[in-house]
């Protein structure tokens, strides 16, 4: 998607976890994509998340960059998405998901990658 290749984290497990250390993550593509339709529904449908025409889905500010320090986030309890304040690619709370693309993929997440349709 968007030519990169993204993964949803676990929960509370920031992008940088995911990636590594913080100047593997793919900072620029992240900010320009995280929030793209594109991206959003590839990981819904990829992981699971939820059907997306449920009523009760909820994709708030899609297709918008977060402005400041904020992180477009999936949140199960909420089942939706949105930009959430104090949330940044570095570091998540635990009630969050994040969307994430690395630098370069990381040997022991290609799998999960290829299984779930990152690419």
């Amino acid at each position: 998607v968007t030519g990169h290749c993204w993964v949803l984290t676990d929960e509370g497990q920031s992008c940088t976890d995911f990636c590594g250390f913080p100047t593997a993550v793919n900072a620029d593509e992240m900010g320009r994509s995280s929030s793209s339709p594109d991206v959003v529904y590839h990981l819904t449908w990829a992981y699971s998340l939820n059907n997306v025409s449920s009523p009760h889905f909820h994709t708030h500010r899609l297709g918008k960059e977060c402005s400041g320090e904020s992180q477009y986030l999936y949140m199960p309890l909420a089942n939706g998405w949105d930009c959430y304040k104090h949330e940044t690619f570095d570091r998540i709370d635990g009630w969050f998901r994040s969307p994430c693309t690395c630098n370069e993929p990381q040997p022991e997440r290609l799998r999960q990658a290829a299984l779930f349709g990152g690419g």
